[in-house]
């Protein structure tokens, strides 16, 4: 996929969101590693998580590293080799934008002055849901925590 390099308040649209604690159940990897592979095993072991609210999987960047989950409606069995994880209720910045964006969104969302334009947080957990409707039409959207 071709890569454009623009100033990011050109493509991106954000608006504001007051998010309750969100539980999901997935799987967890310290390190940056594809993310289609841990996706593809989520899809696989999709079927052991009970109680999934929907099929929409979300990617949470954390201090524990990076989790693939699915939200799920109240705790269950975690099955073996995933986790429960919490994401905190917050206010967000939902930051919208075509996915060919993407590396320059990351370069420059977490530098002044954007940072502190919208006042983000990059100590709290962030997390992006794939929604099939979006994600089809080439649309990331990343929700980050403000201060």
């Amino acid at each position: 996929m071709h890569q454009v390099d623009v100033h990011i308040e050109d493509y991106m649209q954000i608006h504001f969101e007051k998010k309750e604690a969100i539980l999901v159940i997935g799987l967890k990897v310290g390190i940056l590693r594809d993310k289609s592979i841990l996706f593809k095993e989520l899809e696989i072991r999709g079927n052991e998580i009970e109680n999934k609210k929907n099929q929409n999987q979300y990617l949470i960047t954390s201090t524990l590293g990076l989790v693939a989950a699915y939200e799920v409606t109240k705790s269950a069995s975690i099955p073996v080799g995933m986790i429960s994880y919490i994401i905190p209720a917050d206010k967000y910045a939902v930051c919208r934008f075509e996915e060919k964006y993407k590396n320059s969104f990351l370069e420059q969302i977490s530098k002044d002055p954007i940072k502190s334009k919208y006042n983000l947080s990059f100590n709290k957990p962030r997390f992006e849901i794939l929604i099939n409707g979006l994600q089809s039409q080439g649309i990331t959207e990343i929700y980050i925590p403000t201060s």
